[in-house]
């Protein structure tokens, strides 16, 4: 499959994502899986400027095809190729949403889709669809790029380091470069942490540098993630500067202490040290970096802070109501997961 040009990747109106606390995109996958509906449909013999069903992916056969006009550009583009459909999926309120653009082989990946609904269907993100989906991040149909990134971005970050595919450093270069891709940049920053190329190292490393100046830095959160994943212990201390750097404001580390979060979850034991050891300081030297601590930890079900910041809840008078309500219940859930009763136990590394 032969890669296109970058500049023609992105369908316009595509979604923007944010690296943590978001809602997915939903994906083709997704409404042929657990939609209301989701129908193939090309131009009405009877009237060219109408939708007609001509397959149900997902939903009961015979329905109504989506009540729209069919643009000129659409309309002409279908007579010309009569093997494409366009893909709808019909929402819970009843609404149709146009989500693809259908060709030969989106129409392979969704037939594949539907064999495989028994299965997927019974959990949130099943692990195939990953693996099978990142075989399409270079095709030359932009549709089924942006299906294949969608797809991986759904993916929870111990399974994308499993991922198996050999995306080229150029190429994620170009898309990290490419206005048409910039909502996806998180994803593509966290593929280029799995790349061990100079030249992926050095992207990285360059914008961490770059926004240690910033007083926001977009899309800190998935570079300082990529970072430890190529540097590991070095990728940590590097980041501590930014924590110990009075000036920078909270709203910007909480990026930096979320990527620590991630791979403390998923890291070698010296990993988890290193973060355990940074944050601990952090939360010692500057209280109000408790609730970015026990937000993101908690988030992850992940309670080893919870002694760690425990005499922050006494000690702190800097900490307002609602953020000592955050750490409490973190500190609390975290004594209950350990079995504990008395504050007196070692935190839990």
């Amino acid at each position: 499959m032969a890669a296109a040009a970058v500049v023609a990747f992105w369908p316009s109106g595509a979604g923007a994502c944010s690296f943590h606390n978001y809602v997915p995109t939903k994906t083709a996958v997704d409404w042929v899986l657990t939609g209301r509906a989701a129908v193939l449909v090309r131009p009405d013999p009877e009237n060219a400027f109408s939708y007609m069903v001509t397959e149900v992916l997902r939903g009961n056969s015979g329905m109504d095809a989506p009540p729209f006009l069919i643009d000129s550009a659409t309309r002409t583009r279908l007579l010309q190729n009569r093997k494409d459909a366009v893909l709808f999926g019909l929402s819970e309120n009843g609404s149709w949403i146009r989500i693809a653009y259908v060709k030969d082989d989106y129409r392979r990946a969704l037939d594949a889709v539907v064999a495989k609904a028994p299965d997927w269907g019974k959990k949130d993100y099943h692990p195939e669809r990953m693996q099978r989906f990142s075989n399409y991040l270079q095709h030359s149909d932009p549709e089924l790029r942006k299906l294949a990134l969608l797809e991986i971005d759904r993916a929870p970050y111990a399974l994308l380091r499993q991922i198996k595919t050999d995306v080229p450093a150029a190429y994620l270069l170009e898309l990290l470069r490419s206005r048409e891709a910039y909502a996806y940049r998180p994803i593509v920053a966290l593929l280029l942490g799995l790349n061990r190329s100079v030249e992926a190292q050095s992207v990285i490393s360059d914008f961490i540098d770059r926004s240690a100046d910033w007083a926001w830095a977009e899309h800190l959160g998935p570079f300082a993630t990529a970072l430890i994943e190529q540097e590991g212990v070095n990728g940590i201390a590097r980041l501590e500067s930014f924590l110990t750097d009075p000036g920078q404001p909270l709203t910007k580390l909480e990026s930096v202490v979320e990527a620590m979060a991630i791979h403390h979850g998923v890291g070698t034991p010296s990993i988890r040290e290193a973060v355990f050891n940074v944050l601990t300081s952090f939360a010692r030297n500057r209280p109000g970096g408790s609730v970015l601590i026990a937000r993101q930890f908690s988030q992850r079900q992940n309670w080893a802070f919870g002694a760690s910041l425990e005499p922050l809840l006494e000690t702190s008078g800097n900490l307002s109501s609602g953020s000592k309500l955050v750490v409490a219940a973190y500190v609390a859930q975290s004594r209950v997961n350990r079995g504990q009763t008395q504050p007196d136990n070692p935190p839990v590394q």
